[in-house]
């Protein structure tokens, strides 16, 4: 794409199999398991392009930490879309690139799309790759090949999904969303236990203009979830030529709506805010008689625009002016406060999901030519950063050691833009200083999002 990046959107089709990558510094011995992440990697084919970069086809990764070495395994994810785009090329049917009024009828109600290529899960002992279409993939977590579509049991029927879901080891279950477009559309709320693969319904909001959902928040409790005036309809999407995302308007005079929904019951209140855009909730959690509420914030939806490629290739950052903000609910009063500016892919200790929280980690983006690494006190303000030049980070993962909520390491991988590779990183998430890195033998596109599990 050779957008000014570094190669960060250029297409990557190569792949390797349980290569030991050569370590620069050491890595903790104790630090067993396999970092899994999903991002696009394929942009181009027989002369065709993708015009966004959500409509680039998935490939995971997935970096295996053994006794101080790393062992790296790459593989396309092999999609029903993915052969598609092999045969035909980038057409049409994407979140972004264009299409007809039937490639948009086949988007709400025909077939799910299935090029999962935002995030992954377990679940029921199961390896998925996750897209925001109900078209699922599960895949083999040593080698990476696909196995086949997620199918549920259930007949919820949901067209759109949350690509992030909420995991309750306390609970056995995971959380998830959904839309269920119509002449009133319906916001979904589901409960899936570690038995089966089926989706239980905890809730629905009747919505008459569905809003872009790509996360939410949990609590031990409760459900939130922020409508953000970033919307549309079900005839101008069934009307739109220019792929599923092209159809939704921003309209900030409509503010944002916050829905909170009793897990147990499916009771729902609902609060009116000012109008923001996020893709990222970062955590929530029951403080006395407050619900805490992190999430990255936009002023708008400029940001969806700005990853064109189109428009990407005129910029020094991915993207910017992203705000850590946290808000207080209590009762019907809403207060907020700004801790960091310049953020994206935020990420805490797994532990605390769904707790009180310290610390926040995230891909810090306020510089120009490069992504650094950004870690916040949420009980101080203070943050600590880690920058290096000409080098683009990405998404950290917290692996925690024994000892307090900030020990162990983050784990990000990143564009190092004079070697012409990427590595993988990974710093002492106490104090934010580097420990070890080990180079890819390639370039791989920026990525979106990664699980760390140690038993793998």
């Amino acid at each position: 794409m050779n957008l000014g990046f570094g190669g960060g959107f250029d297409s990557q089709s190569e792949e390797v199999e349980n290569l030991e990558l050569e370590m620069k510094g050491e890595i903790p011995n104790w630090l067993n398991g396999s970092l899994y992440r999903n991002g696009p990697a394929i942009f181009e084919k027989d002369g065709s392009e993708a015009q966004h970069w959500f409509d680039g086809l998935a490939m995971l990764n997935r970096y295996r930490f053994r006794s101080g070495k790393i062992y790296y395994t790459n593989r396309a994810l092999r999609s029903d879309k993915y052969r598609e785009v092999m045969e035909n090329g980038f057409g049409s049917g994407g979140f972004a690139t264009g299409g007809s009024i039937l490639d948009s009828l086949k988007l709400v109600f025909g077939k799910p799309p299935d090029n999962a290529s935002i995030s992954v899960a377990r679940l029921g002992g199961r390896h998925v790759a996750l897209t925001e279409s109900p078209g699922w993939v599960e895949f083999d977590p040593a080698t990476l090949e696909a196995t086949g579509r997620i199918e549920f049991s259930d007949d919820i029927g949901l067209q759109q999904v949350c690509a992030h879901l909420h995991r309750d080891n306390k609970r056995g279950e995971t959380i998830g969303m959904g839309i269920r477009y119509g002449r009133t559309s319906e916001y979904v709320f589901y409960r899936i236990s570690d038995q089966e693969l089926e989706r239980d319904e905890i809730a629905s909001v009747d919505t008459r203009r569905p809003s872009y959902v790509h996360s939410f928040g949990l609590t031990e409790n409760y459900i939130l979830f922020t409508e953000v005036p970033f919307d549309t309809s079900l005839s101008d999407m069934i009307l739109s030529d220019g792929g599923f995302i092209q159809s939704f308007e921003w309209r900030s005079s409509e503010g944002t709506t916050l829905y909170i929904i009793e897990r147990e019951t499916g009771k729902t209140e609902q609060r009116s805010m000012d109008s923001f855009f996020t893709f990222h909730h970062v955590n929530a959690y029951e403080d006395g008689d407050s619900i805490v509420m992190d999430l990255v914030e936009f002023e708008d939806s400029e940001v969806v625009q700005q990853l064109f490629f189109d428009t990407l290739d005129s910029r020094s950052t991915i993207t910017e002016n992203g705000s850590l903000v946290r808000y207080r609910i209590k009762n019907t009063e809403i207060s907020k406060t700004s801790l960091y500016k310049g953020i994206e892919m935020p990420q805490i200790n797994r532990s605390r999901h769904s707790l009180k929280h310290r610390y926040v980690y995230g891909q810090a983006t306020a510089r120009e030519g490069c992504d650094g690494i950004v870690k916040v006190d949420t009980d101080t303000g203070e943050f600590q950063e880690w920058w290096e030049e000409d080098t683009h980070m990405q998404e950290p993962i917290h692996v925690q050691k024994e000892g307090n909520e900030d020990s162990g390491v983050l784990l990000s991988t990143g564009l190092d833009k004079q070697a012409d590779k990427s590595f993988i990183l990974v710093l002492d998430s106490s104090n934010m200083e580097e420990l070890g890195r080990a180079y890819l033998p390639f370039k791989m596109p920026f990525g979106f999002h990664g699980k760390f599990y140690s038993d793998l």
